[in-house]
């Protein structure tokens, strides 16, 4: 094949019982360009390596399987993560741009990817775009439609500093990036991949929203082992957020104060975890209507504005002290 338009990355394991369903839901893509297909198989200890041979044996010229080994798993806080295939895929690519899909979900509209390449290829300033998805409880067989963060917020545009500081709404499945990006050497100590991801690619612009829903994310929550990840990964979140915004800055970016004042809020997070359940619901009450308020500009097109009055929020009600805060922001070159 020559040098494709496109590169799907596929990372799998242990998925035997729905990998197929994902590569056939990228294989049915229509386009009018050329793509690969890229799947890292992290050395299964079901059946998942052998489909995913079956399938290259198959389709030689258009996936490119490569067979990962446990020897190379990062762990991350003593748990094995899928960072090392993650990356070696993301290395592997020779798209211009680069479409994410882990193999337990799948795609659900043949033309997702050709509407995502139309976007971009017409769109300069766009980093990357992302659509709307639905959710298959797998305990249940049931579907929940169009459950998509971004979709109930019914927003389409994400500028830089809605990405780089705003809720995180993207879902990995449904992201289309350029393959501009390098991975840097902190990207590894994170428990996760898709969220520091999302904000490197916000460094480097845009976003655009599909309210279409073109895929199907794959609940396994109540699984005993991806139940025991959430519940880590929710223990951990403050920290791990924390950890992420404290790498970015290591980045060359103009956005070095937004990602300074996350940090601030992150920290005051963390203090207040480690306080009382009592202070923590009088805090609640005595701020609500600030928090109210802050919520409200949340989603602002000014999102300097909102992490500023978040953190003016914190401090005041918690600290009890202008003087710490102004301290603070006047380091920052806001006073």
């Amino acid at each position: 094949m020559n040098k494709p338009l496109l590169s799907v990355c596929i990372q799998t394991y242990n998925h035997e019982r729905y990998v197929s369903q994902c590569l056939e839901s990228v294989l049915n893509q229509k386009t009018d360009f050329d793509f690969e297909i890229i799947i890292g198989e992290d050395e299964s200890t079901d059946g998942t390596r052998t489909i995913c041979k079956v399938f290259e044996e198959k389709y030689p010229k258009k996936i490119n399987l490569f067979l990962r080994s446990r020897k190379d798993v990062i762990y991350v806080n003593g748990r094995p993560t899928g960072r090392f295939n993650m990356i070696a895929n993301l290395q592997a690519a020779r798209g211009k741009y680069i479409a994410l899909v882990e193999g337990d979900d799948f795609w659900t509209d043949q033309n997702k990817l050709q509407k995502q390449i139309d976007l971009l290829e017409s769109r300069p300033e766009l980093s990357f775009c992302f659509h709307n998805v639905h959710t298959l409880d797998q305990s249940t067989q049931k579907i929940r439609r169009n459950t998509s963060l971004a979709y109930s917020i019914k927003k389409t545009t994400y500028d830089q500093p809605d990405i780089i500081a705003g809720t995180y709404v993207y879902n990995t499945l449904s992201l289309v990036f350029r393959n501009n990006i390098l991975i840097p050497e902190w990207f590894k100590s994170l428990p996760y991949g898709d969220k520091p991801l999302v904000k490197l690619l916000g460094l480097q612009g845009s976003a655009y929203f599909f309210e279409e829903a073109m895929g199907v994310y794959r609940d396994h929550s109540h699984g005993t082992t991806k139940s025991k990840e959430w519940k880590e990964l929710s223990k951990n979140h403050v920290e791990s957020t924390l950890l992420l915004y404290s790498n970015l800055l290591q980045e060359d970016t103009k956005y070095v104060d937004l990602i300074r004042l996350k940090i601030h809020e992150m920290l005051f997070l963390k203090h207040m975890k480690s306080k009382p359940l009592m202070f923590r619901l009088k805090f609640a009450i005595r701020g609500r209507r600030l928090i109210k308020s802050y919520a409200k500009i949340r989603y602002a097109s000014n999102i300097h504005r909102a992490c500023y009055f978040g953190v003016l929020v914190s401090f005041i009600l918690f600290d009890r002290s202008i003087g710490i805060f102004n301290r603070f922001i006047s380091k920052l070159g806001f006073l």
